[in-house]
């Protein structure tokens, strides 16, 4: 299973909780909802792709509030993209993200609280704790529930899982000869055909990721960060149309994609997704649209689980 691959790389874990002040906040904390989402910046904006249960015993006038939103009901799951382009969390989650090991997990939203989950390295422990202190009293009800070792990330998921029920979906695939330029392709270039990374986050078509050295790196410097030379942990940005796809399907379907982890050896290419599975009749459709666009690929369906029996 390529998520235990990963084992506990990064090895330091955050919790941070803040008040959650917009209209969605308010109906959170009235009918008292739990609910999963990830933050994605785009462009200028930023947005949480919010995903809460249906509770059929919820009063009609919840249905009526949470659509003025624009969230849509489909399958037994609100979804819906929250504009925090103007709250105190956006400017906190863009510094956050430029430290090169920080991998920001989800956030968890329990009533009015907003509960942000992230990764990090030991190598970084400064500018993360520079970045709290800089915005913690711009956030209200800012506090810190956890900061300290992490598990590894099969258990980070667990722990998700426990607040709101997760899918893991992992998938094989053969890059075709036509996507990988050992000439141009800078992954390539400075990794080889051996690595394995992590998905930061997306941005103007640049995806950036944390990435776990397999070999020997074949050239430095350029656009590749250090972030542990001994662990042979660095962080870079690439493009691929593959996982592209992925991310602009589940974030124009408002589904929250929780993780990303990849792996290539020679030209196998696998790579997992972890999703709230109240989403999972409709990425199925997303994933399965993939197999047929992307049909170079030869892709293939390994595993299909619960999170919490990982």
């Amino acid at each position: 299973m390529l998520v235990s691959e990963l084992g506990n790389r990064l090895g330091k874990q955050c919790v941070v909780s803040f008040n959650l002040d917009s209209e969605f906040g308010n109906i959170s904390r009235k009918y008292k909802l739990t609910s999963i989402g990830k933050i994605r910046r785009i462009e200028k904006k930023g947005i949480i792709l919010v995903n809460s249960p249906h509770n059929d015993s919820l009063p009609m006038d919840f249905s009526r509030e949470m659509e003025k939103l624009g969230a849509v009901n489909y399958a037994g799951a609100w979804s819906m993209g929250l504009d925090i382009t103007e709250t105190a969390i956006m400017p906190f989650f863009t510094d956050l993200i430029l430290i090169p090991s920080v991998v920001v997990d989800a956030v968890i939203i329990k009533g009015e609280k907003c509960h942000m989950y992230f990764r990090f390295h030991q190598n970084n422990h400064t500018e993360v704790n520079s970045i709290i202190m800089k915005h913690s009293s711009m956030m209200k009800g800012f506090t810190i529930p956890f900061f300290g070792d992490a598990s590894n990330r099969v258990d980070s998921i667990h722990q998700l899982s426990s607040e709101i029920p997760l899918h893991y979906i992992e998938i094989n695939t053969r890059v075709p000869p036509r996507s990988m330029d050992i000439q141009k392709d800078k992954v390539i270039t400075v990794f080889g055909n051996n690595w394995m990374r992590e998905i930061k986050y997306l941005i103007e078509g640049d995806t950036h990721s944390v990435y776990y050295e397999q070999g020997k790196l074949l050239t430095e410097g350029g656009e590749t960060v250090e972030i542990s030379k001994q662990e042979k942990i660095y962080e870079t940005t690439f493009q691929n149309p593959l996982i592209d796809y992925y991310f602009t399907q589940c974030t124009d379907s408002y589904i929250a994609l929780l993780g990303m982890g990849q792996k290539l050896q020679g030209k196998d290419f696998s790579f997992y997704i972890v999703i709230p599975s109240m989403n999972l009749e409709r990425f199925t459709g997303i994933m399965l649209q993939s197999f047929s666009k992307f049909n170079t690929w030869q892709m293939s369906l390994q595993e299909v689980m619960p999170g919490l029996r990982l």
